[in-house]
């Protein structure tokens, strides 16, 4: 019985998933960038730090960004407070939004920010 129930599932999630369509919406501000962070709650999606080029040095940022889901639009907040990140978790717990963790340079950290 458990096999069938779990195909049942899949097929009926693989469905829901192949009616969805992508839409673009308004590009960040910001420079393209590797391993940044981003998470959202209900109404704003907030994106940001990470590292401009792929190697090299000096190139890792703070800068965030908020991204208002009704207007589609972008706005600078003020830059992640532990400095630059590269890395970093994003993670949402009601409207609340925290960015965790993440590397400095090749230095890990602990920090937690709401």
């Amino acid at each position: 019985m458990r096999p069938l129930y779990t195909l049942l599932v899949l097929l009926l999630t693989n469905h829901a998933w192949s009616q969805a369509t992508w839409e673009q919406m308004t590009n960040a501000p910001a420079a393209g960038r590797y391993w940044a962070a981003a998470t959202g709650n209900s109404t704003h999606g907030y994106a940001g730090a990470g590292r401009l080029q792929f190697s090299g040095t000096n190139n890792t940022v703070a800068d965030m960004y908020a991204y208002d889901a009704a207007a589609d639009s972008w706005s600078a907040i003020p830059d992640y407070p532990a400095g630059v990140r590269e890395g970093m978790d994003g993670f949402t717990i009601g409207e609340r939004i925290f960015l965790a963790f993440g590397s400095p340079f090749i230095q890990f950290t602990r920090t937690v920010y709401e």
